[in-house]
């Protein structure tokens, strides 16, 4: 009997304790963290592709970080519901085009002298139309992104947003709810 009782005022205390830890409000920072290690790999990756381990290796820290801020210093957020992660998705998408013009931009500009022999981007535009080599990668650079912001728009149309499985459930969800009404609807009519 008195361990049961000692349980339970363990018990208590514990819940007690989690009780009176601070609560995390905002989840912006963490999509902020994430925002930024996502362009940084998309707009410094090709420069640097060391940077994106060490954007992996900051990434898993904060994990470990965040899960020992939420079981040991914070109280425990509470699940809501949600359809996406709302703005955060218009952002990621501007951060991801404007990775693609930095990408495209980078690979004119940062491959090939202008004083140098052999191949270039540049030996790719006939001579007859003189134009002057900084201009022509510019308007290589635009190319590129042009064609790689419809490729992106094309996979973005092909697949889709919700995964398959959610959408079954889904729609299994509407489909009890719906038969659950019905069921309401003619017992009201029949009583």
């Amino acid at each position: 009997l008195s361990t049961r009782i000692h349980t339970k005022k363990e018990e208590t205390n514990k819940i007690a304790r989690e009780l009176a830890k601070p609560s995390e409000e905002s989840l912006l920072y963490d999509y902020a963290l994430l925002c930024v290690n996502y362009g940084y790999i998309l707009c410094f990756g090709t420069i640097l592709p060391s940077s994106v381990i060490l954007v992996f290796i900051i990434t898993l820290f904060e994990l470990h970080t965040d899960v020992y801020k939420f079981s040991r210093l914070l109280l425990r957020p509470q699940p809501m519901p949600s359809s996406g992660i709302g703005v955060w998705k218009t952002l990621f998408n501007i951060v991801t085009e404007f990775g693609l013009l930095v990408n495209s931009l980078m690979m004119f500009f940062a491959t090939g002298d202008e004083g140098s022999e052999g191949d270039t981007w540049i030996d790719f535009i006939p001579e007859e139309y003189n134009i002057p080599p900084t201009l022509a990668k510019i308007y290589l650079a635009l190319s590129v992104f042009v064609v790689l912001y419809i490729i992106r728009r094309i996979l973005a149309a092909v697949i889709p947003n919700t995964a398959g499985w959610v959408l079954r459930m889904e729609l299994k969800d509407q489909w009890n709810l719906a038969k659950q009404r019905n069921v309401a609807t003619t017992a009201k009519k029949q009583g």
